[in-house]
This record gives C-alpha cells, structure tokens and sequence, in this order.
C-alpha cells in the first residue's frame, strides 16, 4: 500500500519546523514519517533528505510546504523533481501550490509545459531569494566591520619558517604533527595551509587545451552532427550545409528518414551511443531533434547530464548547453528549451490535424486513395467452399484465383 511521506527543513538551528509540520500533519502525514531537516538548501547533500528518498516506492507520495523548503538550487529542484517522480515513481505534491505542482495530475501537453515553466519559475525565485539572502549578509558583515567590529578568531600569522617545513614535508622528512608542531600551530592549521600552498603551485603549472570551434564555445572531443527529415521524398541538403559550415565533419554526421514522434531511431541511438564526456552534438533546430515535448527534455538530460557531452542548436545559440550562463541565463534557457519543445511536439499535431482534414476534404470530392479494390472472380466461392472443407489451401487457392494467399483469407473471411 502506498505510503504517505513529508519533509520539513529549515536552515539553521535556531528556526523551528512548527509552520511546516502542521501543515504538513494537516494534510494527513503521520508524524512519524515527517522528515525534518535543519540545514541550507543550496544543494542535496542531506542526511536525511537522503534517508528519505532512499524509502520512496511507486505510487507513495511525498508532501513539500513549499518549493524553498526542498531547496534552493534550482538545476537540483528540477533534477530531483525527476527523479522522484521518474526514477522512484512516486508522487510529490508542493501544498501551497497544490493546484498545480502535484505530480500525480494528468495533464494535456500545454497542461505539463505550463506544470514544468511554474515549477522552473519558483525553483529560480527560491535560489535568487538565498543569493539575496546571503548579499544582506555580506553587506551586513562589511557595514559591521567598517564600524570597527571584529568576526572571527584573530588571524595566524604565517611564519617565516613555513616553506622549509613544508618542503621537509612534502619530501616525507617529518609527518604533518611533527611540522605543526615546529610551527607551533595545530595540525588542521598546518594541513590548511599545506593545501593552500599546493593549490597555487598546481596553477601555476596546469594549462587548459580547450579548442574554439566555428559555433562560436569551447569544448573538448569530437564534434557530431545529426539530421532528420520525416520521409524519404524529403531531402536534408539544408541541414548537412549548415552542419558541415559549423564544422562538423561528413563522417561523423548521422541521419534518419523518420517521424519526430518518439526517439525510437537507429541513427540517432547509434549516435547517442558514441557520444562521450566532453563531445558536442550539433543539431540544425530542435524540431530536427524531435517532435515530441517531454522526450526532447529526457534526451537533452541523457546527453547532458549523463553523458556529460554538449548539444548545440544552431538557429538558436542561447541553447548551448556548454556556455557558461548565470542562474537568470540558465533560467531563459530552460525556458526557452521548453517553449521550442512545446512548439515542436504541437506543430506536429496541426501537421497530423492538416493532413486528416486535406484527405477528409478529398475524399468529400470523390478523390479515391489507395489501391484500387479487386473484384471477387467468380470462381472464388466454390473456391472458397472447398477451403472450408479442407480440400484446397489457401496458397492453392490463391494462385487459381491469381491472387495472394492473404488476400484469398482475407476475402473468405470477410
């Protein structure tokens, strides 16, 4: 039987969870399977917002007061937004915005693409109000000081002596106590620095091969390209040109001749296959990807989280997945991704609905599609008799009439 799950969290030890649990109690969780955290939301590196996720089964359902109170990063509210709802199918409901974030509501494809923009648009305003938050902090903590208050411990002075410890250190003479205690400091302050001192050598010494390519973004590994048209009639010159002038090389360019319903395409699976951390995959526009809404944003995470490569749109460069974008960037950008997609899945629908209505119109002009019916010979019923009975097959049957074997069992039974 499914069960009934909720999760409170605040920030600090000094909030209480009060708000939180009676609504939450309100809504009919059972103590017991209240979860309560008290720890900030920049990420999901929670103990026991862990120890929760690891209980969900399908179809149990987990209850939010509010989209803040999972957390304040956005990329990761909508990440595990997934994987609560796809991975452990189960449900999650956010109460104050019960009408619409509750995941167990079945909704049409504008239905879902309004459900995810209203779920983006809170998860952005929760990370901007902890920026915000932490900005009144900062300025807090500069006013304060400029007052002449002191934050902190006083500060440890280096000695002079550090860098030869650290070198009889770093070439195993003494253990890291032996070189605190030379330097009369606590072990963790010695290591501290120790690590310090490593991080600016290692930048001195690394270097970054990064390679600018014709889209304009830095990347490492290959680059492909794929193309997709709907029939064979079609051709996809257009796209190979653009492809090919952004730099992508012939061989390494895939194609199918087949409907953006699904993803469900030899070409692109064997091209999805090849791709690597650091790759980038370059596509004409997102209706070339696909047609269908909520499979363009499983596939755009597939290949950009789980297998760490890039995807380009090349009419639309706002969606390179691999230039560095800011939180409000990165918002426009998943917007916009969900837009195309939407426009995508229903352009295909009025394509459907334009075709039902053309051929509805002529066959109202009496314009006859398909294979012209054949006439019934009329040595088929005795033809057809003697099949009955088990004294013809139907194979035989056929090649008297000079028919298939299908088509003769298809007549007799109709």
């Amino acid at each position: 039987m499914p069960k009934l799950y909720g999760y409170a969290r605040v920030s600090t030890k000094e909030q209480n969870t009060d708000r939180q649990m009676i609504s939450l109690t309100k809504f009919g969780v059972q103590k017991e399977n209240i979860t309560v955290e008290k720890q900030s939301g920049k990420d999901f590196e929670r103990p026991n917002y862990k120890k929760l996720i690891s209980k969900l089964r399908p179809k149990d359902l987990l209850i939010v007061s509010s989209v803040d109170r999972l957390g304040r990063n956005y990329k990761e509210i909508i990440e595990q937004w997934r994987v609560i709802t796809r991975e452990k199918k189960a449900d999650i409901i956010i109460f104050d915005m019960l009408k619409i974030l509750d995941s167990r509501n079945e909704y049409d494809l504008i239905g879902t693409f309004i459900c995810d923009m209203v779920l983006g648009i809170i998860s952005f305003v929760a990370e901007k109000e902890r920026e915000n938050i932490r900005t009144r902090q900062r300025e807090g903590i500069a006013a304060a000081k400029m007052r002449g208050v002191k934050f902190g411990r006083p500060k440890i002075v280096r000695p002079k002596n550090l860098s030869r410890v650290y070198r009889q250190w770093k070439n195993k003479e003494i253990n890291s106590r032996q070189a605190a205690e030379s330097l009369k400091v606590s072990h963790t302050t010695f290591l501290n620095w120790a690590k310090q001192i490593e991080g600016r050598e290692s930048a001195k010494t690394s270097g970054n091969k990064e390679v600018n390519n014709d889209l304009g973004v830095k990347r490492m590994g290959k680059i492909y390209g794929y193309m997709r048209v709907s029939t064979k009639e079609q051709n996809e010159d257009r796209q190979r040109i653009a492809l090919t002038e952004a730099g992508v090389p012939l061989k390494n360019i895939f194609m199918d001749k087949q409907s953006g319903k699904d993803f469900n395409r030899p070409a692109y699976k064997k091209l999805v296959k090849k791709l690597k951390s650091g790759d980038t995959l370059a596509v004409k526009s997102i209706d070339r990807l696909g047609r269908n809404y909520k499979e363009i944003l499983e596939e755009w995470r597939i290949i950009t989280k789980e297998k760490g490569a890039s995807v380009q749109i090349l009419d639309m460069p706002l969606l390179n997945s691999n230039q560095d974008k800011d939180l409000i960037g990165t918002v426009i950008s998943d917007i916009v991704l969900q837009l195309l997609s939407y426009v995508a899945e229903t352009e295909r629908k009025f394509i459907r609905q334009r075709q039902a209505e053309g051929i509805a119109a002529a066959k109202a002009r009496g314009v006859k599609f398909g294979r012209e019916k054949k006439e019934k010979p009329s040595l088929f019923v005795s033809l057809k008799e003697e099949w009955k009975r088990g004294e013809i097959s139907a194979r035989e049957a056929g090649r008297i009439l000079n028919i298939t074997h299908n088509t003769f069992i298809r007549w007799a039974r109709e």
